[in-house]
């Protein structure tokens, strides 16, 4: 379904009736094509049918909270989107113990009804998200920026933080939710320290401006003067980059240089040392947070979401859900915002221990 919904089709409806035959073939039915349904009409029933025929709720992991659709209930997807949703390893998260789906639909089929309990609140929602959009080549910096304010923004909400819930200190809270963990991945302890001296480091240039902890612009002209030759011996040996990267910076060697007639010069720096320093730890982060913006929840927790979510909504463990998920409560109802990850609650620790403690949550 993520496929097609990136492939692009002319008419809105197609991103789902291009699917009829080919989900006919494999015995699960999508809605008869019938062009004179609305687009809300269309998504919905198709969204129904597939939670039905799984008897899982996964499908609402292509719910971003953007909907444009008119009429288009909350927990159905907006499947005209063209980017991907922000994304998780679903499958290596267990914040509702395994439990099973658990839904009913009204009898109209524009509510659903989910088992859940309500753990936690967001407190305060960074004003920055972590875009991936596709810039053109002379608008990059614009795309940097962006990128750099960002994890700035929300490197100062996680330092406000004295502690943390789960008793980690926070520089290893920080790289657990950057990466979503993807750092503890062997039982090595030395590794993991060397990861979170690279992290450390990544965190020093990210923040050299900060007028408060920053280790200061100067200190990163000594980071690219370092690593310039260095640099210039992995191009040639064709270990840095891609091809038509390393050949824009043979016609151009002043490209490994900030660019003094930046208008951002501070970002300029950071972005040239953070290139040059070659830290591991810059990629998978750029790729993890990808379309994702930072929050500080109400007892503490910090996390990522999608763009959509705002102070205010709740923080929601869901039966046959992996992940957190972020509701807004509507008058006696509930919008489905999106998943979730927060550091210390994707492997059922808050998850209740009897099934009784669960709510009923309707979607709208």
């Amino acid at each position: 379904m993520l496929q097609r919904q990136i492939a692009g089709a002319a008419d809105p409806r197609d991103k789902l009736y291009a699917l009829y035959g080919i989900f006919s073939q494999v015995g699960f039915q999508l809605p008869e094509p019938d062009y004179r349904k609305s687009i809300a009409d269309i998504y919905k029933e198709a969204t129904v049918m597939i939670i039905k025929h799984e008897k899982s709720l996964r499908i609402l992991r292509l719910v971003d909270g953007s909907q444009g659709v008119p009429g288009l209930v909350s927990w159905v997807p907006d499947y005209r989107e063209e980017a991907r949703p922000f994304a998780i390893e679903y499958d290596e998260q267990y914040a509702s113990k395994k439990s099973r789906s658990r839904f009913e639909f009204s009898d109209d089929y524009r509510q659903l009804h989910l088992a859940g309990q309500s753990v936690d609140m967001i407190r305060t929602c960074s004003s920055f998200h972590s875009r991936q959009t596709k810039y053109p080549r002379d608008s990059r910096e614009a795309h940097f920026v962006e990128l750099i304010r960002a994890y700035q923004d929300w490197m100062r909400m996680a330092q406000q933080l004295a502690t943390y819930p789960t008793g980690e200190n926070m520089r290893e809270v920080i790289i657990s939710t950057m990466l979503q963990e993807h750092w503890n991945v062997v039982d090595n302890a030395q590794l993991n320290e060397l990861i979170i001296e690279r992290n450390q480091n990544w965190t020093n240039i990210i923040m050299a401006n900060d007028r408060t902890s920053g280790i200061g612009l100067d200190a990163l002209d000594n980071i690219i003067n370092a690593n310039e030759t260095r640099v210039k011996k992995l191009i040639e040996k064709r270990k840095f980059g891609s091809a038509e990267h390393r050949n824009a910076l043979r016609e151009n060697p002043a490209f490994l240089r900030p660019n003094p007639n930046s208008t951002h010069p501070e970002e300029e720096k950071i972005y040239k040392a953070l290139t040059l320093s070659r830290n591991p730890i810059w990629t998978p982060v750029a790729s993890i947070t990808q379309d994702a913006t930072f929050y500080v929840t109400e007892n503490g927790y910090v996390g990522l979401g999608n763009p959509a979510c705002r102070e205010g909504d709740k923080i929601v463990l869901v039966a046959g859900i992996c992940t957190p998920v972020i509701m807004r409560r509507e008058g006696g109802f509930w919008h489905f915002i999106g998943h979730a990850y927060i550091h210390g609650m994707m492997v059922r620790e808050l998850w209740p221990g009897d099934d009784a403690e669960l709510e009923d949550f309707t979607l709208v």
